[in-house]
C-alpha cells in the first residue's frame, strides 16, 4: 500500500498484498519416543605400554565430536502450544483478521489496534485473510486457498483437487455462507477463457490458469490473483542438532503447497526442541517450494511501484531477512524535487502474508508504502534439537589379543552424534577405522589393532612413448621410474603439444590421449602412449589494394584493402564503388567509363590494385544527407516514434547502439524490439538518398503482480525535445598507418600495444614481402607491446614507429621493426589521463606499491576490485595513480580500467561441462553436470602468449579452468 500527498491534492493507491491460504487436514499428531542406540565395548582402562608396537602415522581425527551440554538461551518450542500466526485485527465490523502489518520490525496491528504509519491507517477496511478465517469447504475434495474481505463480506476461493473446478464463495460478516458460484478451470472440457463475475466492488475473471481479482471501491484499488492446486509429495522432514546432524529418521509428507500439514516428531532422549518449522493456529505446519536459504552479504532490490526500491538481505537458512525501502521524490511527476529517502532497516522473520509498512516525508510530499514479507521456508520441514544431558565417551585403542595400549585414548563429554576416526599405526590394521554414533549413555569403545606383513617394496619402470600415427613408429621415448604401489604422472610435462624430430614438426593429437597418463606403478606397466601427426603448413595471407584516384595528376585520394588467402576468390563488390568522394571540401564524381576489369579474381602472393577514377566536381554539390529511422508497431506497422540522423554524403553511418532502443512506451503501452526483425542497414554509409532504417516492436506482455497500482499524479508536461545536433564526422582509420590523429604520439622510450591487427614491418615504407611478424587482436590484458625507439617516414611521408618487440613470451621477443601511429591501431600502454575510478581487469590482479618508483609492495589486488584515485602522477614515461591511502598502483590499461566494471562470481551450467588443467583446456580434470553452481575466482584468455591466435575467454573455478562460453554456462552473480 502507498499513501501520497502533495499539497492539497491526495491521491490513494493499495498495493496489497495477494496470498493463497489452504488447510489440509492431517490425523492427530501423536507423541513418538526416539532413543538413539550405540554399540557399547567392554570397559576397562589400560596405561599406555612401554613396549607398544608401530609408529603412529595419522593421530585421532576428530571429523565431529559430540555436542556440549545445553548452554544456549533458547525457550523450549512445544509445538502444541506453539503458533507463528499473528493475531492481528478484525477488519471493520468483520470477524475476518486483518492481514499483519509489521512497522519497524514490530506487529502493528494486534487485537483492537490498527496499523498507522505517516499518519495513515493501513488495511482496516478491506485485504487479504488468514486461512484461520477460512470456512470448511462445503465442497466433497474441495480446498480453499485464497480469501479476501470487501468490506462487507469476505470471498473465499477453493478448488477441487483435480484443478478441473473452482468454487468462489459468498461468506457474511458473521461467518454464515451466503452462496457458491461453481466456474469450470482451464482443466475441464467446459472451461471459458472469458469468463467473469463479481459483487461487492469486486471482479473475477481468468487470467491464464489464475483467477484474478480486482477491487475498485473510490479511493480504495487493487487486485491480486488466486493460483490452483499443486501437489508436493515426498517433503522430507528432518529431526537434527544445531549443526544439522541427523538425529531420528528422516520423514516425509504431502500435501498441496500453500496448506498446512501434521508432522508426527519424535521426543529424543537427552534433547530438547529449539525451533520447528512454520506453524498456524491448528498447530500443523506450512509447505510450499520455498526451500531453505543460504545466508548473504549481498543486498538485492526489486522495485515495489514507481516510487519505492525495496532492498533485503537473506541472514539465515530460515529465510529471515534485513529490508529497507528507499523513496524516489524525483519519480514524483510535476513536482520538481530531487533526492531520495531510506526508511530504517528492519529484521524480519519470514511470515504468510504479511506486510513491512514505512513512511516518508520531504516536508511536502508524505507517503507510505508497505511490501511483502518473506516467505516461510515450507521444503524441507527441519525441527532443530539441543542436548540437555552430558553423558560421557571413551575409546580405547588396544592391540588385539595383548590388550597393549597403542595410541592414548579419546576422550569426550556431551550427547548427540559423533564421528571419530582411529588412528593409523605403521604395521598394524585397525577393526574400527571410523568410530561414529548417537552418544545417548555413557559409552566406552575398543579399537583394536591386528598386526599385517608388509612386503618389500620393489622398483619399477614405466615408458612413455610419442608415437607418428602415420608410420605408427616412435618419434621419442622416455621413462618413469618408481616404486610399486606408489602415484605415478605421465600428463603434465610429459604431454607434449609438439615434437620436431630431423626439421618436422609434429602435433599431439588431442582427440586421442592415453586413458592410463595418470596411475599406480605395479610390477609390469603398460607402456602411456601420445600420438602425433604431422603439422600442416601454414596459409599464407593476402592483400588487395583498392585506389581511388583523381584522373587529373593520377593522385590517389583515398585507399582500402581486401585480405584474404593466396588462392582463394576474391570480389570487389558495388560496396566499394563509390559513387562520390569528398576530400577536404572537393567533391570528386566516378568516371564509370572507366570501371576497372579486375574487381573479381584469385588471391595471389603479390596481387595488381583494382583502380577507381575520379574526376572533380567543377560545380557545388550539397553534401548534406539525413537518414530517417523508423520505430514501427508490427502488429498494425503505426510508426511509434521517428528519428534522424544527419551526415554527409559518403560518410558512414551507425544507426545501431543508442538508435537501436530496446524498449518505447507510447501512451503507457511498453512496447519490445522484436530482435528477430533487425534491420539490415543499419550501418552503412550516407548517399543523397538513404533508405529508412525500420525496428519493429510487439506489445509487451507484463506478469500481473498481486497489485496493480493506479496512481492519480497529475501528467506532467512533455519537455519540447532539443533538434539533434549532427554528429562528428568519424575518423576511419586506415590499416596503411596513416597517422589520423595528431598529438596523439608516443613519445621515444614509451610502451604501446596494439589493439587491433597489426604487422612489423623491416622498413618504413610497408609492403608485404618485407613483413616481419603478424600480431592478431587480442584480449586488452594481453595486447601485444612494443617499445618506441625511434621514428620514420615512409617514401609518401607517412610517420611510423620504429620499435623492439617486448612480448616475452613470443618468439619474436626483442625483434624490432616499423609500425603504423595510427592511433586507432597503436596507442600507449599507460593511461595519460586522471580517472576517479579504476577497475582492476587483469587475471594476476595488481600490485599496490608505497613508492612511486613501484618498489615496497604492499598487496595485491585481485582482478574486479574498484579502486579510488585521488591523483594522477607520472614516472619517466610511466603513470601512476595516486591511492586515497598514499599509496600507488600501476596506470598499465593491461592491467586496470577506468571506471567501474563488473566482476563476474557465480554461474551455473547450462549444458554438461569438462574442467581442465590449463586455459587452453586440454588436461580434463573433472566434470559438472547441468544445473550445478559454481563460484568464479576470476575469468581469463586462452593463448595468453601467441601472437597468431587471439585467445577465448575462460573461467577459473576451484580445480581448473572451464568454459565462458553462454551457450554452456549463464553468470548468475556479479
Amino acid at each position: 500500500m502507498i499513501h501520497l500527498k502533495i499539497a492539497n491534492y491526495l491521491g490513494i493507491v493499495i498495493f496489497g498484498l495477494g496470498s493463497a491460504f489452504g488447510l489440509m487436514l492431517m490425523d492427530q499428531h501423536t507423541d513418538s519416543f526416539y532413543s538413539p542406540q550405540t554399540v557399547q565395548a567392554a570397559d576397562g582402562q589400560n596405561n599406555v605400554a612401554a613396549d607398544a608396537d608401530g609408529t603412529i602415522i595419522t593421530p585421532t581425527k576428530i571429523v565431529k565430536a559430540p555436542d556440549p551440554a545445553d548452554k544456549t538461551n533458547n525457550p523450549t518450542i512445544d509445538p502444541k502450544q506453539h503458533t507463528d500466526a499473528a493475531d492481528t485485527n478484525f477488519y471493520q465490523g468483520s470477524r475476518f483478521h486483518q492481514a499483519p502489518v509489521y512497522i519497524d520490525g514490530k506487529l502493528a496491528n494486534p487485537m483492537g489496534k490498527n496499523a498507522v504509519v505517516g499518519g495513515q491507517t493501513i488495511s482496516d477496511v478491506q485485504g487479504t485473510i488468514n486461512e484461520n478465517d477460512y470456512i470448511d469447504p462445503p465442497i466433497e475434495n474441495e480446498v480453499i486457498n485464497y480469501g479476501y474481505y470487501s468490506g462487507s463480506n469476505a470471498w473465499m476461493i477453493g478448488w477441487t483437487e483435480d484443478n478441473k473446478t473452482a468454487y468462489i464463495h459468498k461468506v457474511n460478516e458473521a461467518g454464515t455462507l451466503l452462496e457458491t458460484i461453481k466456474v469450470p478451470a482451464p482443466g475441464s472440457p467446459d472451461f471459458n477463457a472469458n469468463w467473469t463475475t463479481g459483487g461487492d466492488g469486486l471482479t473475477f475473471s481468468w487470467l491464464g490458469d489464475k483467477i484474478h481479482i480486482s477491487f475498485d471501491r473510490g479511493s480504495l484499488r487493487s487486485s491480486s490473483t488466486a493460483g490452483s492446486l499443486e501437489f508436493l509429495t515426498g517433503i522430507p522432514v528432518k529431526f537434527v542438532d544445531a549443526r544439522g546432524n541427523e538425529l531420528a529418521p528422516t520423514q516425509t509428507v504431502s500435501g498441496h503447497s500453500g496448506t498446512f500439514v501434521n508432522v508426527d516428531y519424535p521426543t529424543i532422549s537427552g534433547y530438547r526442541l529449539v525451533r520447528v518449522p512454520y506453524m498456524n493456529n491448528a498447530h500443523k505446519f506450512l509447505i510450499n517450494n520455498t526451500t531453505a536459504t543460504k545466508p548473504s552479504t549481498d543486498w538485492f532490490s526489486s522495485q515495489i511501484n514507481q516510487y519505492v526500491t525495496l532492498y533485503q538481505k537473506i541472514i539465515d537458512d530460515n529465510n529471515t531477512r534485513q529490508m529497507y525501502m528507499v523513496f524516489d521524490y524525483s519519480k514524483v511527476t510535476g513536482a520538481g524535487f530531487s533526492g531520495t529517502e531510506t526508511s530504517k532497516t528492519v529484521t524480519v522473520k519470514a511470515t504468510q502474508g504479511g506486510a513491512i509498512a514505512a513512511a516518508f516525508s520531504n516536508g511536502i510530499v508524505r507517503a507510505t508504502s508497505t511490501a511483502s514479507m518473506p516467505t516461510p521456508v515450507g521444503n524441507p520441514l527441519t525441527f532443530v534439537y539441543e542436548p540437555i544431558t552430558e553423558y560421557h565417551l571413551t575409546i580405547n585403542y588396544l592391540e588385539k589379543g595383548t590388550d597393549k595400549v597403542m595410541a592414548d585414548p579419546y576422550k569426550a563429554s556431551g550427547a548427540g552424534t559423533y564421528e571419530i576416526e582411529s588412528p593409523v599405526i605403521s604395521g598394524y590394521t585397525a577393526d574400527k577405522a571410523t568410530v561414529k554414533g548417537v552418544l545417548g549413555s555413557d559409552s566406552t569403545i575398543n579399537v583394536y589393532y591386528d598386526k599385517k606383513d608388509v612386503p618389500p617394496v620393489e622398483d619399477t619402470s614405466l615408458n612413455i612413448k610419442y608415437i607418428d600415427e602415420e608410420s605408427n613408429k616412435p618419434l621419442k621415448t622416455e621413462t618413469l621410474k618408481g616404486k610399486v604401489g606408489d602415484d605415478y604422472h605421465a600428463d603434465g610435462q610429459y604431454q607434449l603439444e609438439t615434437i620436431t624430430v630431423d626439421g618436422t614438426t609434429y602435433e599431439l593429437n588431442k582427440t586421442n590421449l592415453p586413458t592410463n597418463a595418470t596411475g599406480k606403478f605395479a610390477k609390469t606397466n603398460a607402456d602411456v602412449n601420445y600420438y602425433y601427426k604431422k603439422k600442416a603448413a601454414p596459409v599464407e595471407q593476402s592483400s588487395l589494394l583498392i585506389n581511388y584516384i583523381n584522373e587529373d595528376g593520377n593522385k590517389i585520394l583515398k585507399t582500402d584493402s581486401l585480405d584474404g588467402k593466396v588462392g582463394n576468390p576474391y570480389e570487389v563488390d558495388s560496396k566499394y564503388q563509390l559513387e562520390t568522394l569528398t576530400i577536404d571540401g572537393v567533391t570528386y564524381k566516378l568516371n564509370k567509363g572507366r570501371l576497372p576489369s579486375n574487381t573479381k579474381g584469385t588471391f595471389a602472393t603479390k596481387n595488381d590494385p583494382v583502380n577507381y577514377y575520379y574526376t572533380k566536381q567543377n560545380d557545388p554539390v550539397d553534401t548534406n544527407s539525413s537518414l530517417i529511422i523508423n520505430y514501427i508497431n508490427e502488429e498494425n506497422n503505426g510508426l511509434l516514434k521517428v528519428q534522424t540522423i544527419q551526415g554527409k554524403v559518403g560518410d558512414p553511418y551507425q544507426a545501431d547502439g543508442q538508435y537501436q532502443l530496446q524498449n518505447i512506451t507510447v501512451n503507457g503501452v511498453t512496447y519490445v524490439l522484436n530482435t528477430t526483425r533487425l534491420p539490415g542497414n543499419m550501418r552503412g554509409t550516407f548517399s543523397s538518398q538513404n533508405a529508412p532504417v525500420n525496428y519493429y516492436y510487439k506489445k509487451k506482455t507484463n506478469p500481473v503482480d498481486p497489485i496493480i497500482p493506479v496512481i492519480p499524479i497529475i501528467p506532467v508536461t512533455p519537455v519540447t525535445p532539443v533538434t539533434p545536433v549532427a554528429p562528428v564526422t568519424p575518423v576511419t582509420p586506415t590499416p596503411d598507418g596513416t597517422d589520423v590523429l595528431p598529438g596523439k604520439i608516443a613519445k621515444k622510450g614509451m610502451a604501446v600495444y596494439a589493439l587491433k591487427k597489426v604487422y612489423l614491418y623491416q622498413n618504413p615504407t610497408f609492403k608485404k614481402l618485407e613483413r616481419k611478424s603478424g600480431y592478431v587482436k587480442k584480449p586488452r590484458v594481453f595486447r601485444p607491446m612494443f617499445v618506441v625507439t625511434d621514428y620514420a617516414r615512409s617514401n609518401e611521408g607517412r610517420l611510423r614507429y620504429k620499435v623492439r618487440d617486448v612480448n616475452h613470451l613470443s618468439k619474436t621477443d626483442g625483434w624490432t621493426g616499423y609500425v603504423t601511429t595510427n592511433y586507432e591501431y597503436i596507442r600507449p600502454v599507460y593511461y595519460q589521463s586522471k580517472h576517479s575510478t579504476l577497475t582492476v581487469i587483469n587475471p594476476r590482479g595488481v600490485n599496490e606499491y608505497t613508492r612511486v618508483n613501484l618498489t615496497g609492495k604492499v598487496k595485491n589486488f585481485k582482478q574486479g576490485t574498484i579502486l579510488k584515485v585521488k591523483g594522477f602522477v607520472t614516472h619517466n614515461l610511466t603513470t601512476r595513480y595516486l591511492l586515497s591511502n598514499g599509496n600507488y598502483i600501476t596506470g598499465n590499461r593491461k592491467l586496470v580500467k577506468m571506471g567501474k566494471h563488473k566482476q563476474p562470481k557465480q554461474l551455473v551450467v547450462k549444458k554438461s561441462i569438462n574442467r581442465y588443467k590449463t586455459a587452453n583446456l586440454t588436461q580434463r580434470n573433472g566434470h559438472f553436470k547441468k544445473g550445478q553452481k559454481l563460484t568464479i575466482k576470476r575469468y581469463t584468455f586462452s593463448h595468453e602468449g601467441s601472437i597468431t591466435k587471439s585467445g577465448t575467454k575462460r573461467y577459473v573455478v576451484k580445480g581448473g579452468y572451464i568454459t565462458a562460453n553462454n551457450k554452456f554456462v549463464k553468470v548468475v552473480k556479479y
